[in-house]
């Protein structure tokens, strides 16, 4: 391992943003949102957030932090 920790949402300082809801960056991770929606691990909430040129889709996620 080399430590390193990839990071699949950004932090738009959104009130919409919980434990359980959070933007996904689909700029630095393409398709992550659909890998959450095959696995069952998250859900699209039909909603994006606009910062600089790129929009983040905020998902509903079904895991916690270990």
């Amino acid at each position: 391992e080399d430590g390193e920790t990839d990071v699949i949402t950004t932090n738009l300082n959104s009130p919409l943003q919980s434990e359980s809801l959070a933007f996904m960056d689909e700029n630095n991770n393409p398709g992550i949102g659909k890998w959450l929606e095959k696995n069952g691990l998250g859900l699209p909430m039909g909603i994006q957030q606009q910062s600089g040129f790129c929009e983040y889709p905020l998902y509903t996620i079904f895991i916690s932090a270990l």
